[in-house]
């Protein structure tokens, strides 16, 4: 495909995203992986745009038929963007929270 096609493309995505908060869902999103290579600036460009504007609640509504790759590179992104968390971990903080009986039956022996 001819990179200035390619590039206008990129382009009317952008814009239509930022205009309208609309971004791709999955399925669109396993079009464009099906058909790019790894190094895709435009698969680079549907990460940093998940990443960046993304949120908890788009996993119900945009993940369904995302590609398992995309959601890797999303989580490799995230990763790479956050900070390491501070403090106390939550399960050593709270451990029954991640028991099926609720407590730490571990602590009460």
């Amino acid at each position: 495909m001819h990179c200035t096609f390619q590039d206008a493309v990129l382009h009317l995505l952008i814009e239509t995203c930022e205009t309208h908060h609309l971004f791709p869902a999955g399925s669109t999103i396993k079009v464009l992986y099906d058909g790019t290579l790894a190094s895709s600036p435009a698969r680079r460009l549907l990460v940093d745009m998940y990443c960046w504007y993304g949120s908890a609640d788009w996993a119900d509504l945009h993940f369904d038929d995302a590609p398992a790759e995309f959601m890797r590179n999303c989580m490799r992104a995230l990763m790479g963007m956050r900070e390491v968390p501070q403090g106390e971990a939550p399960w050593k903080k709270d451990v029954a929270q991640y028991l099926m009986g609720g407590k730490d039956k571990k602590r009460e022996e």
